[in-house]
């Protein structure tokens, strides 16, 4: 996908924002697991503001939707997961929402979410592609949850020291679906995003 560079740009930074009080509020020890009661802490600190996490009764097996979020006209959030998730995609799936609350923008909001799905479903398999700014929200949130929880210094690091690294095995000490994992270490996503990391810490 084509997004303007000052939006990821944007994103990097928020996700750097809330991991230095996470690192400052938490003394890690080198830990790769995020926790996701620090996590909530620290994006409320960098002012996620109010917001709450609903579990509706589908099943996100075969769906195409496994979370969403809901911009209420109060200012406040929801953020809706789908049933039975396990926790490495329960864990990032609320990180990636409140990563959209906190970009949030009015452009970036489709009422539409069967299109919206839709256009998703096309945009983040075409690398040409143009999407509208919905849909380079969605991207925009993947990238910020994942700088957050699987930052590219260690992303780098990892791949310098096992060029063919075991997904499984690494998806289990961050904590993380494999699928996302396979993902960021792939040079779809470290090559374009190297720019916008290399200027922040790891």
């Amino acid at each position: 996908m084509n997004i303007h560079p000052t939006d990821v740009e944007a994103a990097v930074a928020k996700a750097y924002e809330v991991s230095d009080h996470y690192d400052l509020t938490h003394l890690t020890g080198g830990d790769p697991h995020r926790y996701m009661d620090r996590l909530l802490e620290s994006c409320t600190a960098v002012g996620v503001g109010r917001f709450q996490i609903i579990e509706v009764n589908v099943a996100y097996e075969g769906s195409a939707v496994y979370s969403a979020c809901v911009m209420n006209t109060d200012g406040s959030a929801d953020i809706v997961l789908a049933r039975g998730l396990d926790l490495p995609w329960r864990r990032y799936l609320v990180c990636k929402e409140l990563f959209h609350i906190m970009i949030d923008k009015e452009e970036y909001r489709n009422m539409d979410l069967a299109a919206h799905t839709a256009s998703v479903a096309v945009d983040f398999q075409l690398d040409d592609s143009q999407p509208e700014p919905a849909v380079a929200a969605e991207f925009l949130a993947e990238v910020a949850a994942m700088e957050f929880l699987f930052p590219y210094a260690r992303r780098e690091s990892l791949l310098k020291a096992f060029p063919q690294p075991d997904f499984a095995s690494v998806s289990a000490q961050y904590d993380l679906p494999s699928v996302l994992v396979e993902r960021y270490l792939s040079d779809l996503r470290m090559a374009p995003l190297a720019e916008f990391c290399r200027r922040h810490k790891g």
